[in-house]
């Protein structure tokens, strides 16, 4: 098959909602440019904003010793945020939820990362059985985003964490530089709590006794009542992927495991096989694509990069081995419920408030002043 490639990153015909403009530059280039206009700032303005923020932080936990929260997987956008936390002189309290899947390298990461700023570590582990259950019904259920339980339960957990301490904010490594412009057909919203509850109740069999959720009305209470509000600093830092990882790699100890999310022994296996393989999806395009159009890297260097297998054989015969037993399945009977016909999210139900929460949420922030 040929694939139509857009001219200015390397997004093609494999997203199948992909349109071009009249020069051959795909939409995501424009949603990608739009978001970096509203929602970035850079240089002195952003350094100012940053400033302020970290004011505001601090003014909201005048009392305590932790004056936010932060979730981190070792991951370099997480990493990065806790890095710019301590240069603002914010004293976070960290948070990783372990599901069973974290690599020994992003284990190290958070270890580093905390020891050399001094931040405390809290651990949240998830019940295996309730998460083997759900990933399972995930993938029984055919639907293309098998990551919707780990994010949901990060999300809730952190969340539920600066509740659970009386703090106000949460300091997140998300961003629009290497993170704006994914196809909406490769993934599905993991804040879906409707879907995420009818699939289980599809094709799970083990109770959700302890797994972490949080739907309309407890996002309602955290943002609303408890005024919890989340900070993406990385949007307002200039935030440069290979110089982030200079730095972390020199003053840190941190070490680079790969391409983006393979911290992540779950993560890198559903990348770099399942959706190839039976999605025709390679989500790397969408992530150099981000690169290309910031300027962190050559157009035909993402070509070439491309052109390469996603991972080792031997990286990936480790995953497979890794993913097979914890969830108790053969790759035979994996590949078999993979091969299965494929099915839309929606169709199993889902929360059409979503967008509408979205946008109350960012309204009610800016009615406060952002902090």
């Amino acid at each position: 098959m040929v694939y139509r490639i857009c001219t200015r990153c390397v997004m093609d015909t494999s997203d199948h909602d992909i349109s071009f403009d009249g020069k051959g530059v795909c939409n995501h280039c424009r949603e990608w440019d739009d978001a970096m206009k509203k929602r970035t700032l850079s240089g002195d303005a952003g350094q100012s904003y940053l400033n302020a923020l970290a004011d505001g932080v601090k003014a909201s936990a005048r009392n305590k010793h932790h004056n936010c929260v932060l979730g981190m997987s070792g991951g370099i956008d997480s990493s990065y945020a806790a890095y710019l936390a301590k240069r603002l002189g914010l004293n976070p309290w960290c948070v990783s939820v372990d599901n069973g899947y974290d690599t020994q390298v992003s284990t190290n990461n958070v270890r580093a990362l905390c020891r050399t700023f001094d931040f405390h570590h809290e651990i949240i582990q998830i019940d295996r059985d309730e998460f083997r259950d759900l990933q399972l019904s995930y993938i029984r259920a055919g639907v293309v985003n098998l990551e919707v339980p780990s994010d949901h339960a990060i999300n809730a957990s952190v969340y539920r964490t600066a509740s659970r301490l009386g703090l106000r904010h949460i300091i997140s490594g998300q961003n629009v530089v290497t993170e704006a412009g994914m196809p909406k057909s490769w993934g599905w919203d993991n804040r879906d709590l409707v879907n995420l509850k009818s699939i289980h109740k599809t094709f799970g069999a083990v109770p959700l006794k302890t797994f972490p959720t949080m739907g309309h009305s407890k996002m309602a209470c955290y943002t609303i009542w408890k005024r919890i509000t989340t900070l993406p600093i990385l949007n307002y830092a200039d935030y440069n992927k290979a110089e982030a990882k200079r730095v972390l790699q020199e003053e840190c100890g941190w070490i680079d495991y790969g391409a983006k999310h393979h911290e992540s022994h779950i993560t890198r296996w559903y990348q770099c096989y399942v959706l190839p393989k039976y999605w025709g999806i390679d989500k790397r395009r969408a992530h150099l694509s981000c690169l290309v159009r910031a300027g962190q890297m050559p157009r035909d260097e993402a070509e070439a990069e491309l052109a390469r297998p996603p991972c080792s054989d031997s990286t990936l015969n480790d995953d497979m081995a890794y993913v097979c037993d914890y969830l108790g399945q053969s790759q035979e009977q994996l590949d078999n419920l993979f091969a299965q016909p494929h099915h839309s999210h929606d169709e199993y139900g889902t929360a059409p408030r979503v967008a509408l929460a979205d946008k109350l949420y960012h309204l009610f922030v800016r009615i406060r002043g952002g902090v």
